[in-house]
C-alpha cells in the first residue's frame, strides 16, 4: 500500500478530522518543520481542519514544505471561513507564486479573516502578487499588521511594489 502526501507529512485523519485535539487546544501553534514535504495535499488537509468549528489554532507555520499555489489557495479559502481562528500564517520559502498571493490577498479583504501576520517571503511572488497584496492592505476588512514578502530569486522586493507594501503597512500600525 502506498503512502499519501498527508501520511508522508505525518498528517493523519485523526489530526485533521472532527476537531481533533491536534487542532483543538486554545492558542495552539502548529509548526511543520521544513522538509516534511507537506505539499498542496497537506495544505488542503490543514485548510479543512482550520474550517472546523472545534479548531482553535492561532498560528500555522508551513515554511519550506513544498506548498504551491493550490495549497495557498486552499489555506486562503480557510481564512475566509468564519470558523477559522488563525492569526499568523507562515508560508514562506515555498512556491505559492502570484496565483497563491492573489488568493491570500482576496482572503485578507474578507470580513471573516482574522489574520494579523502573513509570512510569504521567498515564494516567487512577482509584481502581480505584490499589487494585489498592496490593494488588500487598503481594504477596511484587512486586519493584517505584519507582512513579510522579502525578495527572492524571482525578483520581488525591488522597486515600487515593495515601497507600496511598506508604506501601506506603516499606515496600519497604531
Amino acid at each position: 500500500m502506498g503512502t499519501t502526501p498527508e501520511m508522508q507529512a505525518g498528517i493523519t485523519s485523526e489530526m485533521v478530522g472532527g476537531g481533533a485535539s491536534w487542532v483543538g487546544d486554545a492558542g495552539m501553534t502548529s509548526e511543520l518543520q521544513g522538509g516534511n514535504h507537506v505539499g498542496d495535499a497537506g495544505a488542503e488537509a490543514l485548510a479543512a481542519a482550520l474550517r472546523d468549528a472545534n479548531c482553535k489554532l492561532h498560528t500555522l507555520q508551513v515554511a519550506r514544505n513544498g506548498v504551491g499555489a493550490a495549497g495557498a489557495e486552499a489555506l486562503a479559502a480557510a481564512l475566509r471561513d468564519a470558523n477559522c481562528n488563525l492569526h499568523t500564517l507562515d508560508i514562506a520559502i515555498n512556491d505559492v507564486r502570484d496565483a497563491g498571493a492573489v488568493a491570500l490577498a482576496a482572503a485578507l479583504g474578507d470580513a471573516n479573516c482574522k489574520l494579523h501576520t502573513l509570512q510569504v517571503a521567498y515564494n516567487c511572488v512577482g509584481a502581480a502578487g505584490a499589487v494585489v497584496l498592496a490593494a488588500a492592505l487598503r481594504d477596511a476588512n484587512c486586519k493584517l499588521h505584519t507582512l513579510n514578502i522579502a525578495s527572492d530569486a524571482c525578483g520581488m522586493g525591488r522597486g515600487w511594489e515593495m515601497q507600496t507594501i511598506t508604506s501601506e503597512l506603516q499606515g496600519r500600525r497604531r
